[in-house]
């Protein structure tokens, strides 16, 4: 039958499970695929913002090669509760044809659609530095990392949400300097 796409479902005792299992089938040399899904985020007069998030929490997929049997190992790495399966007998059941490239498509028209909202060009900041994030109806006011800059829309990192931003909406933080005064 050659190589297929399926489903399995993590296991959900730990913090981001999606991730960990991911890297368990990675490291085991599957290849996986985690959909993402593209909010647009209004609050009053505020101005919309992005934020990402998994399309299905507590799912992961993994492409299998199903004349080697890869199922029985899959399901005893860590992370991973059980394949989705179609009968008693618990036989794997892989996605229709066409079913990864229709969830990448809805991804890629969300991505870009997000991104082409009112870009302009990135201000003069280091990836990796801290910023303020202003005019956000979630994230107004707090600090986080500037993770990317890509085609005028900043990635910033706060508290464990990845926030798709117009640079304009993000200023440097200046660090802090402490004066010592002699006694």
């Amino acid at each position: 039958m050659g190589m297929k796409w399926f489903c399995a479902a993590v296991t959900l005792s730990e913090e981001s499970p999606e991730d960990r299992a991911a890297d368990t089938l990675e490291a085991a040399g599957f290849n996986v695929y985690l959909p993402l899904q593209f909010h647009r985020a209004t609050t009053g007069s505020k101005k919309p913002a992005v934020t990402v998030s998994l399309r299905f929490s507590r799912y992961i997929f993994i492409q299998m090669d199903t004349d080697l049997d890869h199922h029985s190992r899959v399901a005893g790495l860590k992370g991973i509760n059980l394949l989705c399966t179609h009968d008693e007998a618990k036989t794997p059941m892989p996605l229709f044809r066409g079913e990864m490239d229709a969830l990448r498509k809805v991804e890629r028209r969300e991505r870009a659609e997000m991104a082409s909202k009112r870009t302009v060009a990135a201000p003069d900041m280091p990836l990796g530095s801290k910023v303020r994030i202003h005019r956000h109806a979630t994230f107004a006011g707090q600090v986080g990392t500037l993770m990317s800059v890509v085609d005028g829309v900043a990635w910033v990192s706060v508290g464990g949400f990845a926030v798709m931003l117009n640079p304009l909406d993000i200023k440097p933080v200046a660090p802090t300097t402490q004066k010592r005064f002699a006694a």
